[in-house]
This record gives structure tokens, C-alpha cells and sequence, in this order.
């Protein structure tokens, strides 16, 4: 491709990433903006990928063409700790399985929708007609089991998850399986708690709270074990 030789003729850009989201859903740019229409989540979290689109960039005649990327879906992270030995936590413990579950939806169109004739480069961005393909949807997160550290940290075993924004419902729950042991050579205990997203309210990017997972937030859950005690979820 070329720039317009004549100084009048000017080239408008826009661009959604990454370009394998065109197998997940039908892509158009038309007069009304960007869409992805019935865009489906893979199943697999290790395949999940991040969206991103951008806002036009008017009239340009010459390189370099500078276009910001937002992000279209919403990101969840898991981060765990435990005491350190100075503070109760002379024991092992391994989490063996995490494992989100329910009416978690998978599909809808993202539109990033503006007025071709109007000269803003920005547009309303958000998605519609989100739905399940199937009555509950069950993601399985670890990838290996992984001994809990002193230090909160995001649990590399983890797989990337990422979700298409939503309201937080009661269906939503994530289930942790962990092993305890208290000395050295005894039997692991196997143990499994099941939280439900609605117990907790959700920080926005305004600082309020909300029960949404909002489109370009990341959303840290922290599992806390204590002095082999239950553990909480925040």
C-alpha cells in the first residue's frame, strides 16, 4: 500500500488485535464502527487471548501512524499466601485444583460503534446479546499443582482467564481443592472450599464498588490461609 499522492487525499485508521480473533468471530468495520459479532471464548483458558480495539485516526497523509489500543474484555487473577513460620504457618499446603463453574457468559458482539460523518475519533464501545452456549460453563484454572508461599504473589500455575464483561451472579463459584500437611511425613489432609463471586464486592476504576466484571479491568481474587484455620476469600 501507498499514501495518496496529492496532498488533499487523506487515509483514516482503525484496528482491533489480535488478528486470530477473525476465528472466533465475525469481524466487520463498516460505516457504524467496529464488530465482532457473536464472538465465542475458547473453552481451554490456556487459549484465551486479550482483545484489543482502537478509536480512528483522522486524516493522515504521512507515516508514522500512532494508534491506543483498549481492551475489550475483562481479566481475572488469582494470587494466594500463606504465614510465614514466625507467624503460624509452620505447615505445608498445596493447592491441587481450582476450578471455575456456572452461568458464566461465553458469547456476545462486541460493537466499538461511532458516526462515519462526525470528526471524534472516539466511539461507544461494549457488548450485546451476551449468552451461554450451554446451561453452565466449567473452567478447569491449574495448570499443576503448586505449593503456597509466604508472599502474595499471582499463582503462576494459574492459566490466563479472561471473560467477556458481566454482571456478577450467584451461579458464579469457584471451587479450591489443597492438601495440608502440618509436619513432615504425615498424610496429606485433602481439603476442598466452594466461594460464590456475589460474596464480594468488586472494586471499579472510579474506586466505588460494583458487581460487575467491567470491560478492560483486571480483577484480583486472594486466597488467604491462615493459622490452619478456614481459609477467606476477598
Amino acid at each position: 500500500y501507498y499514501w495518496p499522492s496529492e496532498a488533499t487525499h487523506k487515509l483514516t485508521f482503525a484496528a482491533c488485535s489480535p488478528a486470530r480473533v477473525t476465528a472466533h468471530a465475525t469481524v466487520t468495520y463498516g460505516d457504524t464502527g467496529l464488530q465482532l459479532k457473536d464472538y465465542t471464548m475458547p473453552a481451554e483458558p490456556n487459549e484465551h487471548f486479550d482483545i484489543m480495539y482502537s478509536p480512528r485516526v483522522l486524516n493522515v497523509t504521512q507515516s508514522p501512524v500512532t494508534i491506543n489500543f483498549s481492551h475489550a474484555l475483562s481479566s481475572i487473577v488469582f494470587q494466594t499466601v500463606k504465614p510465614s513460620v514466625e507467624e503460624g504457618g509452620a505447615y505445608s499446603i498445596k493447592i491441587t485444583d481450582i476450578t471455575l463453574s456456572g452461568k458464566i457468559e461465553n458469547k456476545g458482539t462486541f460493537k466499538y460503534a461511532y458516526d462515519e460523518a462526525s470528526t471524534s475519533t472516539t466511539g461507544t464501545a461494549g457488548w450485546i446479546d451476551r449468552r451461554l452456549t450451554e446451561d453452565a460453563i466449567t473452567y478447569d484454572l491449574l495448570n499443576e499443582p503448586f505449593e503456597v508461599p509466604t508472599t502474595s504473589s499471582p499463582i503462576a500455575k494459574v492459566k490466563p482467564f479472561l471473560v467477556i464483561p458481566q454482571t456478577v451472579n450467584s451461579d458464579m463459584k469457584v471451587s479450591i481443592s489443597y492438601e495440608i500437611v502440618q509436619q513432615a511425613g504425615e498424610t496429606p489432609v485433602e481439603l476442598t472450599k466452594v466461594f460464590a463471586f456475589t460474596d464480594f464486592t468488586l472494586p471499579n476504576t472510579n474506586g466505588d464498588y460494583t458487581d460487575s466484571w467491567d470491560m478492560s479491568n483486571r480483577y484480583k481474587y486472594h486466597i488467604h490461609f491462615g493459622k490452619l484455620k478456614e481459609i477467606t476469600f476477598a
